[in-house]
């Protein structure tokens, strides 16, 4: 399964979980809500109901009275409470507007209280002036006209109780659904909850742990091909990563063969042809040597030309030949004391000749050399110095100077070589060492390296153990140092025997 799939697995189904929850929410929440409603219409058809009667009740007490009060304060309570049961009257036409049977019910209700109010009234209508309020006694204290008020309310009291009788239940048995709904969304959302989380965390584990075992095997390649194994292990499944170890192992695969045929072409160069160029250098070197009076001058010229470039192929193979054991761990090193002299007599005398023809001089301080213990291998660091030394020659200006300078550190020694030749940037620092690095030169220079030398010198030198660098000072010139640590890397020849 690819990483994308993955992703949408690991939302989709926690959000698919989490919609069928919404809905399910959605739904209980809507009945819940109707539930409330048809409840607090039923309290409020009761209620209405309830505040009728009272005012009923109220209503013949004020008749009643009369006697004992004012008119005109009767009047307005009786007023006032009219009004209050018109309006009740009015809102429990609207409650039950929408169910028929109970709409019939309030009709029949308002009709009955229509029919009260106008026997009340009656008594209230007939009498006139200051004997209105003993014309109202009158009639309350009449036994005809108290039972067809009584008889009229007793009918009020009947549609009452029938719309209460019909309301009551709804509101008994709504209360306990509403508060078991009530817990039941509390419930589902803790479910919801939890169902999700633990979705989310099988996913993260699952995918988690596939991908990390999948990764390490990938981490596990890389290490593999940094050792320079080619045999790297495939990783199963169609997904990124899959994909990405299948380019990784191609591009091993395609660095192992080009490997394979560098060291082939190496093995050929150093071995095949190194055979024959320094035959052929040696027979050029006897016949300059022993038949150089024999030749005429244009002949002669040409045959030091020609060992000089015989020479030069010598040495590039030299140095191919050495650039292979250094990448292929093959340098070993014959690591011996020996006193600094011992390391700068014959890699001055090396590079005489190019100094000679350059007209630079070089300078080391004898006395201190003789003195300046080393323990490293005297043929590499002499490759190494000689390197530096040529490079710094190469570029130095005619009639200047070369000096070799030899520092004592606490842990190592340095070695430094330093020209009065233009200088090196920051930025060209920072590549010199690089294999086939080679700076902006002129012509006759740039033909006469091959971009290795110092390559191979800070393969020796990192070989040693040491490090190597150069800086441009201020002043003028480059400095290239190394440096060759004290300690000893492998016990002695003569600690050995």
């Amino acid at each position: 399964m690819k990483f994308w799939q993955q992703g949408v697995l690991l939302l989709g189904l926690p959000l698919l979980c989490q919609l069928v929850f919404s809905s399910a929410l959605v739904v209980m929440l809507i009945q819940v809500d109707s539930a409330i409603q048809k409840e607090t219409r039923a309290k409020q058809v009761i209620t209405c109901c309830q505040e009728i009667r009272f005012a009923a009740i109220k209503y013949i007490s004020m008749f009643a009275a009369r006697q004992f009060l004012s008119a005109t304060d009767v009047d307005k309570a009786v007023q006032t409470m009219t009004v209050v049961i018109a309006a009740r009257m009015q809102q429990l036409q609207d409650l039950v507007n929408d169910d028929p049977p109970s709409r019939a019910l309030a009709v029949h209700y308002g009709e009955n209280l229509g029919r009260f109010k106008e026997i009340v009234s009656y008594a209230s209508s007939v009498a006139e002036g200051n004997t209105k309020s003993l014309a109202l006694s009158r009639f309350i204290n009449e036994p005809e006209y108290y039972e067809e008020l009584m008889l009229a309310f007793n009918n009020l009291t009947a549609d009452e109780r029938s719309l209460q009788d019909k309301y009551a239940p709804i509101v008994s048995d709504l209360q306990p659904k509403s508060l078991a709904s009530r817990a039941s969304i509390r419930n589902l959302t803790i479910a919801a909850v939890g169902v999700d989380t633990a979705i989310v965390a099988l996913l993260v584990v699952l995918f988690g742990k596939q991908t990390l075992t999948r990764l390490r095997l990938l981490m596990s390649n890389i290490r593999l091909f940094e050792q320079g194994e080619p045999n790297l292990v495939a990783l199963t499944g169609k997904d990124e990563l899959a994909e990405l170890d299948a380019a990784f192992r191609e591009m091993a695969r395609n660095k192992s063969l080009s490997e394979d045929r560098r060291r082939t072409l190496v093995a050929m160069i150093t071995h095949d042809l190194r055979s024959p160029i320094t035959s052929a250098t040696l027979t050029m070197d006897m016949i300059l040597e022993f038949e150089a009076e024999t030749l005429s001058p244009s002949c002669l010229s040409k045959l030091r030309k020609t060992s000089s470039e015989l020479h030069r192929l010598v040495r590039l193979t030299n140095t191919l030949l050495d650039v292979d054991k250094l990448e292929g761990g093959k340098m070993e090193l014959e690591l011996q004391r020996c006193f600094a002299a011992e390391i700068i007599v014959p890699s001055i005398n090396a590079v005489s000749g190019m100094a000679e023809v350059k007209k630079v001089r070089l300078n080391f301080d004898r006395e201190q050399s003789n003195q300046v213990l080393l323990f490293c291998d005297p043929d590499r660091v002499i490759q190494v110095l000689v390197n530096l030394l040529s490079n710094a020659i190469k570029f130095s200006p005619a009639n200047s100077e070369v000096n070799i300078l030899i520092q004592q550190l606490p842990s190592s020694t340095r070695w430094e070589v330093r020209d009065q030749g233009p200088g090196i940037s920051k930025e060209d620092q920072l590549r010199l060492f690089e294999k086939f690095t080679q700076l902006d030169q002129s012509s006759q220079t740039k033909k006469l390296g091959s971009g290795l030398g110092l390559y191979i010198a800070k393969s020796l030198a990192f070989a040693h153990g040491g490090s190597i660098g150069c800086s441009s000072p201020e002043s003028g010139g480059t400095c290239f140092w190394f440096d060759i640590p004290v300690q000893e890397q492998k016990p002695s020849r003569e600690s050995e025997d």
